[in-house]
């Protein structure tokens, strides 16, 4: 009251946390909100749950924060092996998305809230399919994910089944010979003839790779093994394993600059 300086601030700042919302909200409450962002993919069976995650959620984080967070004992232990920002965010990003898609697929599934995401535990299988470790006596999804530049779409299914994406500008074209067969090159040139812009080389590339998925091997070195036999102009495809002769039902998309490719097993499940 006498008019004297009571306090003075020197170089006074102020801490910016450049999080993105979604981020701020899993960071907050975890078991009220996911980071990943459900998204829309036609052909999916009725129980899926798809996510998307973009690296620009991880920008300008704690990245051990993160992990600390989300990750289990057994993760975080792989977590800390690995160096550069760049390898630890494509880490923390298919694991925070797969782990979403779970959560997500559980909450559809059981209801309640959300679970946390460090109850699970990825981990990958010797041909490099993910799976899910950490549900008790509660049934448990079959996981497909697909890692693209920086971002990672992951779908959760009691089915399996099989993603993979690609920017939709991709130039595949000079790649055609190595993944194609004779009869693939013929019906994409039919198929670019009558819809130029339909980027069907990348199309049938990305079909084969998520089949490869549903089947559980990848393609695995032998893309022609994957076989298309027919596709509509609206992106929709089927796929024959000339292995075991079952069949996929495939379905192309293009979300936002990228294709997607989603397959599951067709319902008679083999070459007529």
């Amino acid at each position: 009251g006498q008019g004297n300086v009571w306090m003075r601030f020197v170089s006074w700042g102020d801490w910016i946390f450049k999080w993105t919302p979604e981020f701020l909200s899993f960071n907050r409450f975890p078991t009220a909100y996911p980071v990943a962002s459900e998204i829309s993919l036609p052909g999916l069976p009725e129980d899926a749950v798809a996510v998307q995650l973009e690296e620009r959620h991880l920008i300008g984080v704690d990245l051990s924060w993160v992990a600390r967070t989300a990750l289990t004992d057994g993760e975080f232990a792989e977590f800390r092996t690995l160096s550069g920002n760049k390898v630890l965010r494509k880490f923390l990003l298919s694991r925070l998305a797969a782990k979403d898609a779970v959560r997500l697929w559980r909450r559809r599934l059981l209801g309640g809230s959300l679970t946390h995401p460090a109850e699970y535990e990825v981990h990958h299988d010797e041909l490099g399919r993910p799976f899910i470790s950490g549900f008790g006596e509660d049934p448990v999804p079959e996981l497909t994910v697909a890692h693209k530049d920086n971002i990672v779409v992951v779908i959760a299914s009691r089915q399996p089944l099989g993603v993979d994406l690609e920017p939709a500008d991709r130039d595949t074209r000079s790649l055609l010979d190595t993944f194609a067969t004779p009869d693939e090159v013929e019906l994409i040139d039919q198929l670019s003839g009558a819809f130029p812009d339909g980027s069907w080389e990348t199309r049938l590339w990305c079909a084969k790779e998520a089949a490869g998925k549903a089947r559980g091997t990848g393609l695995n070195g032998y893309p022609k093994r994957l076989r298309v036999t027919f596709a509509e102009p609206d992106g929709r495809m089927q796929v024959c394993d000339t292995e075991t002769e079952r069949t996929y039902d495939v379905q192309t998309v293009l979300h936002s600059t990228y294709l997607v490719a989603t397959a599951v097993p067709a319902v008679d499940g083999s070459v007529s």
